[in-house]
Parts: C-alpha cells; structure tokens; sequence
C-alpha cells in the first residue's frame, strides 16, 4: 500500500507517494508532470515526508533526490 501527502503549501510539488515494498517513490509536480523515482530509502521517504509537512517539499528534492535516483517520467 502506497503512502500519501498532498502538498499544497509547495510551490513545487503537487503530492508525493512512496510504494514501500517497492521502494518507489513517486512526485507529483505542479507542472502537472509525474515523475517516478526508484530504489529510494525508506528513512529518504520519512525524511521528504518531514519536510514536505514543513513545506519544504521542493528544497529536499533539490537537495536529496534529484539527480540521486534513477527515474522515469510517467506524464
């Protein structure tokens, strides 16, 4: 089961979703693209989950996701 957190007060994101047993994080930019984002710790999830809740969604994925994972672009 995916775990959910729309980010409204993000200027940058829409949502985030991470698949745990997968380890597939997902993102939802406000440019309407959905990127998929794979191998990602779980302690990466808890830590973007954290900062999205402090609406400093786009900084953590600057910071530590872009450029760090493989992804796929899905829309």
């Amino acid at each position: 089961m995916a775990n959910y957190l729309s980010t409204p007060g993000s200027v940058t994101t829409l949502y985030i979703k991470y698949y745990p047993e997968i380890k597939n994080l997902e993102i939802g930019f406000r440019t309407r693209s959905v990127y998929k984002y794979f191998k990602v710790p779980l302690r990466v999830w808890k830590n973007y989950y954290k900062a999205a809740l402090a609406g400093l969604s786009g900084e953590f994925f600057n910071e530590f996701i872009k450029d760090k994972y493989q992804f796929e672009r899905i829309t």
